[in-house]
């Protein structure tokens, strides 16, 4: 079970990497394609929600568009819906002005640009698509903007008709509300339950290499210690951005305005978690993994380690703080009844914002 592969050392036989017929290159092409599906997976679950929403938005969209007069093809009503509905935008009302702009913008620029001629489409197209999106970088607008505005300005001259472009911002117009219907109104975001889940995986986690500190106390080996403290850098990161889209859902949308005051105070207090438990992991990590190598580690501290991962998983387990010996592992064992206290803490708040949304 706890056995290892490893590659072939120079000067061995030719059987010695393979096993049971199959060689170590297959058996790491095969754990790096079900660990490459597994992700996958994951990632499936964590978007389903919001893909299903755009589906449905472009879908409305274009339907409504389809009644507007001299609209056959209404593909910016759908398109601009599911722009709304970007992932990890919170502040879809100014995602929607933002595209109205740059789609009025891009026409502009685009209606101009018919005045000289077609004699040369691909330089116009290149002339009016740099045109469009300087003017609208000029004003200080983001990437939405701006690149609405290229591609708004591409479609009136591509079509050489100046009433496409006036239809697209009628459609983009439909899109939009259709998008800001779903999103603030029929299914709001919760932002209590994006910095829940984001912390829970922060929690796991947290636990894993805490996991993995405990066997590198068995066994000596801290690359997977040290492997999992950046694990653990990149899930702080991950609640960091949880909680700075969970305070722009309470800013710009019906459901976080009706509940700013109570939602932003929620949000402070993750924030002050985040930015303790994960460099506090990191840093106990580090000196957990240099105390391994220089000797001298009780084989106890394996045991402290798997009660607060425990603790960490769940915010009933029985924890007790441990007595360790000899005196350099004290340093240890203060760090480790810091970081199980704020994984405590942690993980009753996640309780109880699970218990909330249940209620709700």
């Amino acid at each position: 079970m706890g056995r290892r592969l490893r590659p072939p050392r120079r000067g061995e036989g030719s059987g010695a990497g393979h096993d049971g017929g199959r060689t170590l290159r297959e058996i790491d092409n095969a754990v790096t394609f079900s660990s490459f599906v597994r992700h996958a997976v994951r990632n499936w679950r964590r978007a389903l929600r919001g893909v299903l929403l755009s589906a449905a938005a472009a879908s409305l969209a274009w339907w409504l568009a389809s009644y507007l007069p001299g609209s056959t093809q209404p593909t910016f009503a759908g398109i601009a819906a599911v722009t709304c509905l970007s992932p990890g935008v919170s502040d879809r009302g100014r995602q929607a002005i933002r595209m109205l702009a740059g789609v009025a913008l891009g026409i502009l620029v685009g209606t101009a640009g018919l005045a000289f001629g077609d004699a040369y489409p691909v330089l116009r197209v290149g002339a009016v698509t740099l045109a469009a999106m300087l003017v609208a970088a000029s004003f200080g607008f983001n990437a939405t903007v701006i690149i609405q505005a290229g591609a708004s300005a591409i479609i009136v001259v591509g079509s050489a008709q100046s009433g496409a472009g006036f239809q697209r911002i009628f459609d983009a117009a439909i899109g939009g509300i259709v998008g800001l219907f779903v999103s603030q109104v029929l299914f709001p975001p919760d932002p209590v339950r994006i910095i829940a889940k984001a912390a829970d995986r922060l929690l796991d986690t947290v636990a894993l290499s805490l996991e993995a500190g405990a066997e590198a106390v068995r066994s000596g080996d801290v690359r997977p210690l040290r492997a999992g403290g950046e694990a653990v850098r990149r899930q702080g990161g991950g609640l960091t951005e949880a909680i700075d889209f969970a305070e722009g859902v309470a800013r710009w949308t019906i459901r976080g305005l009706l509940n700013r005051r109570r939602l932003l105070s929620k949000a402070e207090r993750w924030r002050r978690k985040a930015t303790r438990i994960g460099p506090m992991t990191i840093l106990f990590g580090e000196d957990l993994a240099d105390a391994i190598e220089s000797g001298g580690v009780p084989a106890d501290l394996a045991d402290a380690l798997r009660a607060v991962a425990g603790y960490c998983r769940q915010a009933d387990a029985e924890f007790r703080p441990p007595c360790l010996h000899p005196r350099r592992s004290k340093q240890l064992t203060s760090q480790l009844e810091t970081l199980r206290n704020e994984s405590a803490q942690l993980r009753r708040m996640t309780t109880e914002a699970a218990g909330n949304n249940g209620r709700h």
